[in-house]
């Protein structure tokens, strides 16, 4: 990089770097970006170490949020840090921080272009760190190298899909149309991953059109089969569920497809199949028997078959066996226990599983609706 005075210039002065590609809005949003990025590349330790230039990096944006990137303490702080690149050695992570406060802090597409090198730079020299590639690929993103941006990322897909998944995600709304699959890479694992970063995101509808383009790609990759069939489980989809899954097809003896075997046990127990429902439902646990939502899974099963002794005795083994960090299933399980309970005209027991809920998620709308008519109905009041 050249060593050369700064020189801050307005918005308007700054000529695209490339005509084809949107220009990025300079400003407050730039430089929180950078500091943001500063911060998770060097981690909480920096204070400690106020001479190090990953401390530098982190003060001089900090100082720019404060007083503006126009400030002269601001344009010292950065030649300084020019001036150090030239005698100091740097490792990715101090050189990518660099590059940040560069691209934070930018008025100029040399700034950029500069911001842009060192990224590169720090991004060879750490090709499999996740957070010195995602620092560099959200400055390349935003110095308008998209290829540069692009390969890192897509390259991320082979050693940590759901990382580069999430960092896709970051990056999703600075991407012009049709270059998004261009960031994945062409495996099944890097499509899956998406997938599932979407659904998280409170994304299902795009989540499912990116499964159902990469089971068009991959249709036997078993993630992808037990991810559609999830997505069917949950919406209660069961002719999806057949269509996914003939009740003839061979399936993977791979404890990663048990659910793939009591998607279809639900589907023949609907059928009015229990034989070939039972047949699939011990298989399925058989490969995967300490799967604890699978047995979840398994009690529907069973209940659809009109086995409901069976399904509360597999779900009751669950009420206090699943751990504390697993809460969503604990309270699948208990939803599920209330349920049979109250249509048993067990209102004593239900109302016990549904307050256990409530302590658990004090705004679950059911247990609160049901809470309150169990003790409107014995006269009691909710607390």
């Amino acid at each position: 990089m050249v060593d050369r005075e700064l020189r801050l210039v307005g918005p308007g002065e700054i000529r695209p770097r490339r005509a084809a590609t949107p220009a990025v809005a300079l400003g407050v949003a730039a430089l929180t970006l950078g500091a943001a990025l500063c911060a998770t590349i060097l981690g909480a330790d920096v204070a400690r170490r106020p001479a190090d230039p990953r401390a530098d990096a982190d003060a001089t944006l900090n100082l720019a949020l404060e007083r503006g990137a126009d400030d002269p303490s601001v344009r010292s702080n950065l030649r300084a840090m020019r001036r150090r690149l030239g005698s100091q050695p740097l490792d990715s992570r101090t050189r990518v921080a660099y590059a940040a406060a560069l691209a934070g802090l930018a008025t100029s597409t040399h700034d950029l272009d500069a911001a842009a090198f060192h990224a590169d730079v720090a991004a060879r020299g750490a090709p499999v760190s996740v957070p010195v590639i995602r620092g560099a690929v959200h400055v390349l993103v935003r110095a308008r190298d998209l290829d540069g941006a692009i390969g890192w990322l897509r390259g991320m897909f082979g050693y940590d899909a759901p990382a580069a998944a999430r960092l896709l995600l970051e990056i999703e709304p600075l991407l012009p149309a049709g270059r998004l699959e261009e960031a994945l890479a062409p495996s099944g694992d890097a499509w899956l991953a998406w997938a599932r970063t979407l659904r998280r995101a409170g994304r299902g509808a795009d989540a499912d059109a990116s499964l159902a383009d990469a089971r068009a790609l991959w249709p036997t990759h078993v993630g992808l089969l037990v991810e559609a069939g999830a997505s069917a489980y949950g919406a209660g989809n069961v002719r999806a569920l057949g269509n996914l899954l003939p009740p003839d097809e061979a399936l993977p003896d791979d404890p990663r497809a048990a659910f793939l075997y009591l998607y279809r046990a639900v589907v023949a127990a609907e059928r009015g199949d229990p034989a070939r429902a039972r047949a699939d439902l011990r298989r399925g646990l058989g490969l995967a028997p300490r799967n604890d939502w699978l047995r979840v899974v398994g009690g529907d099963v069973l209940l659809t078959l009109g086995a409901e002794d069976e399904a509360l005795a597999m779900w009751s083994g669950l009420r206090y066996s699943v751990p504390g960090e697993a809460q969503g299933t604990r309270i699948a399980v208990l939803r599920r226990i209330a349920r049979v309970d109250e249509a048993r005209g067990q209102a004593g027991a239900a109302l016990r599983s549904w307050r256990e809920i409530l302590s658990l998620a004090a705004e679950d709308a059911e247990a609160r609706r049901r809470v309150a008519a169990l003790t409107g109905a014995r006269g009691q009041t909710l607390r």
